[in-house]
């Protein structure tokens, strides 16, 4: 095999290993990864009527870009179902935490239990 089609072929095997990999959160100019802040104030998730009556529960982890000031600026749904993420990242929007020097990327979770 050519030196040249040796290294195309090196080249597609790491893109393709690439896309495969899931994706990982983008960490914002000055951000600091998961860097414990106290929360300040938190709002409860809506437990959704749909999953309610299907009897579905889980986790979401939700990755959180704090501002400096305590502002939730951006959410990152890391995993859980989709139908409980849109809940849970409704309710984490609202969050205060407590300030900070700089912006933090936080990780949280959030649990539901069907009943």
């Amino acid at each position: 095999m050519p030196t040249w089609l040796r290294g195309w072929s090196a080249i597609l095997a790491v893109s393709s290993l690439m896309l495969a990999l899931p994706a990982l959160p983008r960490l914002c100019a000055g951000a600091t990864p998961e860097k414990h802040r106290k929360i300040i104030r938190k709002v409860t998730p809506e437990y959704p009527d749909v999953a309610r009556k299907i009897k579905l529960g889980g986790t979401v982890r939700l990755a959180v870009h704090v501002a400096a000031n305590g502002r939730v600026m951006s959410t990152h749904i890391l995993g859980g179902h989709p139908v409980l993420a849109k809940f849970a990242t409704e309710a984490v929007e609202q969050w205060q935490f407590e300030t900070s020097s700089q912006s933090t990327e936080e990780i949280v979770q959030i649990t539901f239990q069907s009943e």
